[in-house]
């Protein structure tokens, strides 16, 4: 999980009960942020940027939030670079788990990012 944003209990507590999951809120398609891109079953695929997911689909999508819950078989994974910059991404290695074992998409509407100053003194107000 990101250290830096909020969690609500629930998603906390679902996520730590499943080996393999990945918290996502439902997002409008106006609304910045990484999506999670499923299959038509409903799997994840892949991450991608914001103005990637609206060139490929319609609605608004699931922004990954950073909290996800997987078993120490992640360390036999091999690292997946990043496209776009240069350094490794675990979230793209995560989905190397999805061949052999089902990642649970669990949603939520309680999710806090704090990436800025002014992001710290809004998360205050409202918690």
């Amino acid at each position: 999980m990101m250290g830096d944003d909020v969690y609500s209990k629930e998603a906390l507590r679902e996520a730590s009960a499943r080996d393999f999951s990945i918290v996502c809120m439902p997002t409008d398609r106006e609304t910045t942020g990484s999506r999670v891109l499923l299959d038509e079953s409903g799997a994840p695929i892949d991450f991608v940027t914001h103005k990637m997911y609206l060139s490929l689909r319609e609605d608004g999508g699931l922004i990954f939030t950073g909290l996800y819950s997987m078993t120490p078989e992640i360390f036999g994974c091999a690292p997946v670079k990043m496209e776009t910059k240069d350094e490794w991404a675990l979230p793209k290695t995560f989905l190397q788990l999805g061949a052999a074992h089902p990642i649970e998409i669990i949603e939520t509407e309680s999710w806090i990012q704090i990436t800025t100053p002014e992001d710290l003194i809004r998360a205050e107000g409202m918690l």
